[in-house]
């Protein structure tokens, strides 16, 4: 077996293969893994306003990025976007009954990968794996704990 020498494109390969993994789970749902992202975190962040500003943020994607991800979810029926509380101006994003459906499976699709992720570690191995990633974030400057604030309920 070939030993890693650098770990970027590693991770850049495993990012690209979680990325596909998820596409192509999503395509029963007639969704992207990125529509899938999208309507994941609207259906978990339900008890506040949603505005498309957040799904930037949380997803760290470009505005005409997410102006797109948002007319297609719409026009397929997953999406409304309406008049916001505190501003009429500002469009809120609701989930509609047809993602409230697919919730299930979403979420299921996500849960699933990563058990595949992690499969054939221990449960000590695991954290391990978990606690090497909190160091490296930490050496790029990005203390979890504050992204996850930042982004919402949702942990990295």
């Amino acid at each position: 077996m070939q030993r890693i020498k650098h770990i970027g494109p590693v991770l850049r390969m495993i990012h690209t293969a979680i990325d596909q993994h998820l596409s192509n789970r999503a395509q029963e749902m007639d969704l992207t893994s990125a529509q899938l992202f999208v309507l994941h975190y609207i259906i978990r962040n339900d008890d506040s306003d949603v505005y498309q500003k957040d799904i930037e943020a949380r997803l760290e994607l470009s505005h005409a990025t997410v102006s797109g991800l948002i007319a297609r979810l719409e026009s397929k029926g997953f999406l409304e976007c309406v008049p916001g509380t505190a501003d009429k101006r500002y469009k809120r994003l609701c989930a509609t009954e047809k993602a409230r459906c697919c919730e299930a499976q979403m979420h299921m699709n996500i849960e699933q990968t990563e058990q595949l992720l992690l499969d054939g570690m221990t449960e000590e191995e695991i954290e391990q794996f978990k606690s090497y990633l909190d160091r490296i974030l930490c050496n790029l400057g990005i203390d979890i704990a504050e992204e996850g604030k930042k982004r919402g309920k949702e942990n990295a």
